[in-house]
């Protein structure tokens, strides 16, 4: 009949309008949990862009530092230069005392064969003796001096390759934990993006389905409305055979 018919799409009605308002209400709880993941992912985002800023500067700094160790190792290369230069000059310093004295020596016998006569030569011999003796002694510890600075500047020179090796590991682990950074900082943006595209659809499905529950409410109230008015029809109906009957008697 047209009530039976009426009442079961009314019960449908009932049903999905009800299922809708479900499935709007579990979109509603997916689409917060979404912007929720979307702040998560923009935080991750921030800081892995932080991170990204601060390898920058120590990247910086480091190839900075870098550059002194090499600064510092050509100086170092100049005083080992320098240095055997002056070795070179001290011991001409010490060949030339070397000699003096040896002519010192032979002025000496000379002055003691020429007796009374070479004896202020004798004097001026000794004097000439001593200060070459006195310049050996000098050039000696120059020499020694000098060799102690080679030696230090060796080692330094040995402790500025290390240190310099040390930062070029530095620099190229810094270098892969950057391009680490950059592809996290990457995904995260491409997540960020692919999030927000999914919370705008769920959005747009959320509004579609408030729309169609809205709908299916306004088809069951009409179908309420459509059984009030077939019951009113059918009580009109039932006076008027009542009303043909009595007359037909």
């Amino acid at each position: 009949t047209v009530k039976e018919s009426s009442n079961h799409v009314y019960h449908n009605n009932v049903l999905l309008s009800e299922s809708m308002q479900k499935r709007a209400e579990n979109l509603s709880e997916t689409s917060i949990q979404l912007n929720e993941i979307v702040k998560l992912i923009g935080d991750s985002t921030k800081d892995a862009n932080d991170a990204r800023d601060m390898m920058q500067k120590t990247t910086k700094i480091v190839t900075r530092v870098h550059g002194q160790m090499e600064n510092l190792s050509g100086a170092m290369d100049e005083i080992t230069q320098y240095s055997d230069e002056i070795g070179k000059i001290i011991k001409t310093i010490d060949e030339i005392a070397f000699q003096t004295n040896l002519l010192a020596l032979n002025a000496a016998v000379e002055a003691a064969r020429a007796g009374e006569a070479g004896a202020g030569f004798a004097v001026v011999a000794d004097e000439v003796r001593s200060l070459a003796m006195r310049s050996a002694e000098a050039a000696k510890n120059t020499t020694t001096l000098i060799e102690n600075t080679m030696q230090a500047v060796t080692n330094g020179n040995k402790l500025a390759t290390t240190t310099r090796d040390i930062y070029d590991e530095n620099m190229a682990i810094i270098k892969d934990i950057n391009v680490i950074i950059e592809k996290i900082a990457s995904s995260s943006d491409d997540q960020a993006r692919r999030v927000k595209d999914l919370d705008q659809s769920i959005s747009d499905i959320n509004n579609d389905v408030q729309d169609s529950s809205k709908r299916a409410f306004e088809t069951t109230q009409a179908t309420k409305d459509m059984n009030n008015q077939t019951e009113n029809m059918k009580s009109i109906v039932s006076d008027l055979e009542d009303l043909i009957g009595r007359n037909g008697r």
